[in-house]
């Protein structure tokens, strides 16, 4: 078992429909974009699994590939039974977004509509390495910021030499931020310069890694070149197998069910915040918080 306490994903919008949602909307006759089918399949999940995914000691795609394939058999926690408990959906109303007004997604789409436009899920990978550790995933739109990032806390130590002296200790924790900005922080605890006659003082500090800024001089590829070359020479590393893709939508199916048989309903939550207040919940009940 890792010594790992949690595990966040985000992927969070502060805009409303994209272009190509806007499309999709046109072609099936103003049929509402569900979040969970467009952005917790292609969001928060594929970013935990390849960022779980064990590697092989030698860098072959048809290797890589497989082991992803092979965790995503391994993904549970959230499903039909536990979708009350286990998830929180919610749909955005009028609210600030960037200081400047905007409207519901109601008032935006037209007519009334029971689709949400928010998802946030506690589930579980069931593997030797993963096991006991809960993972949090978290997407939606016309939320407080546009970022995508995973947000690693390890354990509490069960020992501390420090609480005798009187400083609290907090967990280390690592964020790897992959957009807008990629950035690898770790959070550590270090002791406050200074006598320690009325207690040892611990401070929790940043270690930055910016990769915008150790690579300002050199090009930077958006990521659809970078996977135009790997299919024109046959790399298959960061594309997604069919067995894998269904997979992850008999998981997202299951979940929906779930909110079906539970009558659940999404939240109310105003743009420009970080979604229902019930999400909260959703982390605090273990002892946890979300990385806003």
């Amino acid at each position: 078992m890792p010594d790992l306490g949690r595990v966040g994903v985000d992927m969070t919008d502060q805009r409303s429909l994209t272009l190509n949602e806007a499309i999709t909307l046109a072609l099936e006759n103003n049929k509402d974009i569900e979040v969970t089918r467009k952005n917790v399949k292609i969001g928060p999940v594929n970013v935990a699994i390849h960022g779980t995914v064990d590697r092989s000691r030698q860098a072959r795609p048809d290797v890589t590939v497989f082991n992803s394939v092979q965790l995503n058999f391994t993904i549970q926690g959230t499903d039909g039974a536990t979708a009350a408990t286990h998830s929180v959906i919610g749909q955005y109303g009028a609210g600030v977004v960037r200081g400047a007004p905007v409207p519901s997604y109601i008032e935006e789409l037209g007519s009334p509509s029971g689709t949400e436009t928010f998802v946030a899920l506690k589930a579980h990978v069931d593997n030797w390495r993963w096991r006991g550790v809960p993972f949090y995933l978290r997407t939606g739109k016309r939320l407080a910021n546009r970022q995508s990032e995973i947000f690693i806390q390890l354990r509490h130590v069960p020992h501390s030499i420090f609480e005798s002296m009187g400083a609290l200790v907090q967990p280390n924790k690592l964020i790897i931020r992959l957009q807008p900005e990629e950035n690898i922080r770790l959070l550590v605890m270090v002791k406050e310069p200074g006598l320690d006659r009325d207690g040892i003082r611990l401070r929790e500090v940043p270690l930055d890694l910016s990769l915008t800024n150790a690579f300002a001089g050199e090009r930077r590829r958006i990521a659809y070149e970078r996977l135009l070359l790997d299919f024109i020479e046959g790399d298959p590393t960061l594309f997604v197998r069919r067995d894998e893709v269904e997979t992850q939508w008999e998981w997202i199916d299951a979940i929906r069910e779930g909110w079906a048989s539970h009558q659940m309903r999404p939240q109310l939550y105003a743009a420009g915040t970080w979604g229902p207040p019930e999400v909260i919940g959703l982390t605090e009940r273990d002892g946890a918080s979300w990385h806003d």
